[in-house]
C-alpha cells in the first residue's frame, strides 16, 4: 500500500529519490514502478494539493492514503525519516523509532496512536497508518542545541525555525540549511494523559505467581476444559511443572489464561505475591504510587541497586539528614512490608575518581535484598546493572505528580539547581 509522489522541489523517502531519478527510470522503463502524474487541477496553492495527485495516491495506496499536501509537513505530508535512535510518541510512551518499527513489522495487527504536531502547533494524537526502514543516504545532519538535545536527521527534513518571513513559507527549514545561532522550536510542555501502571505490567517474564487460590481456581478450570492437567498442558504446548513447585511463571499463567478463554487482563489484576525466576523469595506487589516514585529518585541520586545474578538485588541508600532516611525507610516498609530494612553508620572514607572523600557528619547506610523494588527501577528507566545505559524517557507516560515526586527524590537525595548570572537569556 506504500505510495510515494516526487516532485522536482521534494525528494522521496529520506533524499534516497529525486524526480530525476524516477524520470530516468521511467524513460528506460516506461511499464514500471515509476510513472508521471498529471497534476489536474489545483486544489489548495499554499499546501500543495492537486487533483492528481490526490487521485494517485488513492489508486496507489489502495484507499490508505487520501491526500497528499505537497509543501506541508504539517498535514498530509511528504515523508520524513528519522535515525533508528531518535523518539517518538507513541501510545503515550517515548520509544525509540527503529525499537518500534522492528517490533511493528514482526507483528500482524498493531492499533497505535503517535503523538505530532497538528497544524496549529499543538500536540494531537494521529493514527498510525504503516511503518517502513529505507537505506540512509550517504550525508545525515546531526543537531545538537544549548540544552543538550540531540537529533540526527536526512537532509531534506524540515525543522522549525524563528525565521519568519526570510524563507518565503514560514517557519520550515531544512536539516542542511540550519544555521549555528538559529532558535529551534520545541513542545514547551508535553500535555499528555499520564497512566498509572500494574507492578504485574512491568515484571520479567519469568517472575513467578504464587497466589496459592488462584493458581488453584485456574488448575481446576484446566482439569475441566481438558479432563486432566498433563493433557491440559500438552495441549497448551507446555512443560508440567513438577508436583512440588506450587508456583508458575508469568509467562505460562498468561498463556494459560488467554487459552483457556479468561481476560488476561481481569486476571493479572488479582495476582499478589510474585517471586523471581528461581523461586525465592515471595514478595506481595506494591501499588505504584507517586511515593514510590519518590523513592526511587533518591535511590537514583544517592544509592545504589547490586544485582548478583538475576534474581537477587541489593538496595542501598546513603545519607547524612536524618528526616529524609526516616522518609525513605517509612515509604520502603509501606510498600514493601515483607522486606527487612537494615541501617548502619558510615565512619569510613571512600574515594571517588582517585579523589579522597572523607564524611564531615555522621552519615548512615539503609540497606536491604529486594528484587521487586531492582525490576521495578528498570522498567522506569533506573538501570544500574551490567552497561545498561538510564532511559528515564519511559517516565514519560507516568501523571506529572509521579514525574515530578522522582525528579523531587533526586533533588533531595543528592541535588542541585544553578542559577548562572548572565549566561541565560
Amino acid at each position: 500500500n506504500h505510495v510515494c509522489v516526487v516532485s522536482p522541489q521534494r525528494l522521496g523517502l529520506c533524499g534516497a529519490y529525486n524526480w530525476l531519478d524516477c524520470k530516468a527510470s521511467f524513460s528506460i522503463n516506461p511499464t514500471g514502478p515509476n510513472q508521471p502524474i498529471k497534476l489536474g487541477k489545483q486544489v489548495d496553492p499554499v499546501k500543495g494539493y492537486w487533483e492528481g495527485t490526490n487521485d494517485y495516491a488513492k489508486i496507489g495506496s489502495h484507499g490508505v492514503v487520501n491526500e497528499v499536501a505537497m509543501y506541508s509537513i504539517m498535514e498530509n505530508p511528504m515523508t520524513a525519516c528519522l535515525t533508528e535512535d531518535a523518539n517518538v510518541l507513541v501510545d503515550v510512551q517515548l520509544v525509540k523509532i527503529g525499537d518500534f518499527v522492528n517490533t511493528y513489522q514482526r507483528k500482524s495487527d498493531w492499533q497505535s496512536d503517535l503523538h505530532t504536531l497538528n497544524d496549529s502547533g499543538r500536540l494531537a494524537q494521529s493514527k498510525l497508518l504503516g511503518v517502513h526502514k529505507n537505506p540512509a543516504p550517504e550525508e545525515l545532519i546531526h543537531i545538537e542545541t544549548k540544552s543538550g538535545l540531540e537529533l540526527t536527521l536526512t537532509p531534506n527534513h524540515e525543522v522549525a525555525v524563528d525565521r519568519w518571513g526570510q524563507n518565503g513559507h514560514g517557519p520550515w527549514v531544512r536539516a542542511d540549511e540550519l544555521r549555528e545561532g538559529d532558535r529551534l522550536y520545541a513542545a514547551r510542555h508535553l500535555r499528555l494523559e499520564g497512566k498509572i501502571p500494574l507492578a504485574m505490567d512491568l515484571l520479567h517474564d519469568d517472575c513467578r505467581v504464587n497466589d496459592e487460590a488462584l493458581l488453584n481456581e485456574i488448575r481446576a478450570s484446566m482439569q475441566a476444559r481438558y479432563g486432566s492437567l498433563s493433557v491440559a498442558y500438552q495441549a497448551l504446548g507446555l512443560q508440567q511443572p513438577d508436583p512440588r513447585v506450587a508456583s508458575i511463571s508469568l509467562k505460562d499463567l498468561r498463556r494459560i489464561v488467554e487459552q483457556l478463554g479468561q481476560s488476561w487482563d481481569e486476571m493479572k489484576r488479582r495476582v499478589t505475591d510474585v517471586s523471581p525466576a528461581n523461586g525465592y523469595p515471595s514478595m506481595k506487589l506494591p501499588e505504584i504510587t507517586s511515593d514510590l516514585l519518590y523513592l526511587l529518585g533518591l535511590i537514583a541520586s544517592d544509592g545504589s541497586l547490586g544485582w548478583q545474578g538475576r534474581d537477587q538485588c541489593r538496595v542501598n541508600f546513603t545519607n547524612t539528614n536524618a528526616e529524609l532516611l526516616e522518609a525513605f525507610t517509612a515509604i520502603y516498609k509501606s510498600h514493601f512490608p515483607d522486606a527487612a530494612l537494615g541501617k548502619r553508620a558510615k565512619r569510613s572514607t571512600g574515594r571517588v575518581d582517585g579523589r579522597l572523600i572523607v564524611s564531615t557528619q555522621d552519615s548512615f547506610d539503609l540497606y536491604g535484598n529486594n528484587f521487586l523494588l531492582g525490576l521495578l527501577a528498570e522498567s522506569f528507566g533506573v538501570r544500574m546493572r551490567g552497561e545498561q545505559t538510564w532511559d528515564l524517557a519511559r517516565l514519560v507516560s507516568l501523571p506529572e505528580d509521579y514525574i515530578a515526586a522522582f525528579l523531587s527524590g533526586i533533588l533531595d537525595g543528592d541535588g542541585s539547581v544553578r542559577l548562572r548570572e548572565n549566561n541565560w537569556t
